[in-house]
């Protein structure tokens, strides 16, 4: 049976600084094997290319470690995570050095200097550069740069660079599938406010059935209308609550074929109270990938309209009648006037003892 210090660590060497480092120190060696592995467990990104900056820098001894990231924006890599908080490493590469550097690649004083990252490390005196892709073939994202002032890489520096991108590289990917989660989710959220106020402004009833005609939702004006509260009705049958004339089931069903009913016209449903009204009902399914997810129902209650209606036909003969009866009233009284007016004449020439004067009091009278 092999010892702990001989099993091999996967993207590393044997014979590498891992080995050295384990003779040194066993327990430091296998807790930088564990930093990378909780790296992606990171809640924050930063964090996580900080776990793994130093997982790295324990693991290969290198005083310098940079993570660059391509920019959407411009053809340019940019800095975005340091061990060296004082790095000689420039803070922007050409978009050029990513493409050149491809590969896993170690370059050491003497060599050509063929990118702009590799000339920065001989204007530094760097003792090498290692620097390695992160992402995949054909879809880059960045690169990771690790060198050192004075030591010489060891011969497993490649290995330890190419783990570290294989971490930083499931770190991104990892953050940014959460990062689209999460924005779905806040997407789906604002739909579901924005459909809740729509519930609740609109004058209609609605209920939201699933894909098996059962009760997902009640809207307040629905509740009214039917005289249920949502919660009590919840994943029960629509028929149980939605009572009416023959042609409700049918177009219930042809709803859950993917069949829309924008009017099956004046409907006579029934309220939790036995009280009949006349109802204009709409109906239109749900669609979700391919199939029907579950139907709408929209109950616009003419019953109400209906009651202003009588009371207006009310008012309205009402006003009729007045107006007729103003008109009989005028056309009687001015005869009765004129008759009223002659009478007086008639007394004011007349002697007072005069006989007539009886009788036109009588008149008078009776007028």
């Amino acid at each position: 049976m092999k010892s702990t210090s001989q099993l091999p660590i996967p993207g590393l060497d044997q014979q590498s600084s891992f080995d050295v480092a384990y003779e040194t120190n066993p327990n430091q060696a296998w807790e930088s094997i564990n930093h990378l592995t909780r790296a992606t467990n990171a809640n924050e990104l930063e964090v996580g290319f900080d776990i793994t900056l130093q997982a790295g820098q324990e693991l290969s001894g290198a005083s310098e470690l940079t993570i660059y990231r391509a920019d959407n924006q411009n053809p340019e890599l940019i800095s975005i995570a340091n061990w060296n908080k004082k790095s000689s490493l420039p803070k922007k590469l050409p978009a050029q050095d990513l493409f050149q550097l491809r590969r896993p690649k170690l370059w050491i004083p003497g060599k050509r200097c063929n990118t702009l990252l590799h000339q920065a490390a001989r204007a530094s005196h760097l003792s090498y550069l290692a620097s390695a892709p992160l992402g995949h073939p054909n879809a880059y994202i960045g690169l990771l740069a690790i060198a050192d002032t004075q030591t010489p890489p060891s011969e497993s520096i490649l290995s330890i660079t190419e783990l570290m991108t294989n971490t930083i590289t499931s770190l991104i990917e990892q953050h940014a599938k959460l990062d689209l989660i999460q924005s779905e989710l806040e997407n789906k959220q604002h739909r579901i406010n924005e459909i809740d106020i729509l519930e609740e402004q609109i004058s209609e009833g609605l209920i939201l059935l699933d894909h098996n005609l059962k009760i997902q939702r009640l809207n307040l004006s629905a509740e009214m209308i039917l005289g249920y509260a949502g919660k009590e009705v919840l994943h029960q049958p629509v028929e149980k609550i939605l009572i009416g004339t023959e042609t409700l089931l049918p177009a219930l069903i042809e709803a859950q074929q993917g069949k829309s009913s924008y009017n099956l016209g004046n409907l006579r449903l029934y309220r939790r109270n036995g009280e009949a009204f006349i109802a204009i009902v709409r109906m239109f399914p749900i669609f979700g990938d391919e199939n029907v997810e579950g139907v709408i129902i929209l109950i616009n209650d003419l019953s109400e309209k209906e009651a202003i209606r009588i009371q207006t036909q009310q008012l309205e003969q009402r006003a009729i009648l007045g107006e007729i009866t103003a008109i009989f009233a005028h056309e009687v009284r001015n005869p009765i006037n004129n008759i009223s007016t002659g009478l007086q004449l008639m007394a004011h020439n007349l002697p007072e003892n005069d006989p007539n004067q009886d009788a036109i009091d009588r008149l008078f009278e009776r007028r």
